[in-house]
């Protein structure tokens, strides 16, 4: 691999980077050459480090050029009515207050909700943070508006702990919460 490594490097030793000088040393990211060249023939683990830093900057950064790219061609969708006052009757039946994060996460959903373009969003945090709650209190929205939702889970262990969640966050509000995991049948 190594020597594959060093054939590719030797094979193009111009790398053009993106980036200017200047705009580096703002991010704190060296070279592209430099970093590919590093990371498959490091000289140390610092610049091993640097190298590695680099790469997932870029990674991070296409990934986000993709993101809005795609979003200049979104579909259509539906605009949802997400009535400020569903989220507060949500939260009512809950055995807690929203956190300022997670209101602000569900206002931000809303805002996406009221537009007519589907919603692409993704919902981060800490184990313990109320990314659940937020999610239910999604899902709750779009039934207030006559729509159904769904939300995977990537276990079957995970996809238990939300059905008995959503079970007791949307049930008493009249919503029907179902479990539908790989291990059933096609009848179930």
């Amino acid at each position: 691999m190594r020597r594959c490594a060093l054939a590719v490097l030797e094979a193009f030793p111009e790398v053009e980077d993106y980036l200017t000088s200047r705009q580096r040393g703002e991010r704190n990211v060296i070279p592209l050459a430099q970093a590919l060249r590093e990371a498959h023939l490091p000289s140390d683990l610092e610049t091993l480090e640097l190298a590695l830093g680099r790469l997932k900057f870029d990674e991070y950064l296409f990934l986000e050029l993709r993101v809005l790219l795609a979003g200049e061609h979104h579909l259509l969708g539906k605009a949802f009515r997400a009535l400020d006052d569903d989220m507060h009757v949500f939260e009512s039946t809950l055995p807690f207050t929203f956190t300022n994060a997670q209101r602000r996460a569900i206002l931000e959903i809303v805002r996406d909700m009221r537009d007519d373009k589907q919603m692409a969003r993704l919902l981060q945090g800490d184990v313990g943070s109320g990314k659940t709650a937020v999610a239910a209190c999604a899902l709750y929205l779009a039934t207030r508006d006559g729509f159904q939702g769904a939300l995977m889970a990537p276990t079957e262990i995970l996809a238990r702990q939300h059905y008995y969640s959503f079970q007791k966050y949307l049930e008493p509000l009249g919503v029907r919460v179902e479990l539908l995991i790989g291990a059933l049948s096609a009848r179930e």
